[in-house]
């Protein structure tokens, strides 16, 4: 029997990252999980299993600008529990 894993993680990237050293770290690996791939392609948020949210995060992390500022470029948030953008 084949295990389904089910989205309950939003990922979603800073609305405000225009000209920040991760945007242009992020957008230039060719490695980026597929994740992080839509989002750079325009995608306002993701919603994926809690595992690929993780792989996401570490692989985030590890660009230059990660922490340039207080608050991290990506973020992720239980399906339900994700703030309003506006």
């Amino acid at each position: 029997m084949r295990t389904v894993q089910l989205s309950n993680t939003i990922m979603v990237l800073r609305i405000d990252l225009t000209g920040s050293a991760w945007l242009d770290a992020a957008r230039s690996a060719v490695d980026a999980p597929l994740s992080i791939q839509a989002l750079l392609r325009g995608r306002t948020r993701i919603e994926t299993t809690v595992d690929e949210a993780a792989d996401a995060v570490v692989w985030a992390s590890r660009l230059e600008g990660w922490s340039d500022d207080a608050a991290p470029p990506l973020s992720t948030y239980r399906l339900g529990d994700e703030p309003s953008r506006s």
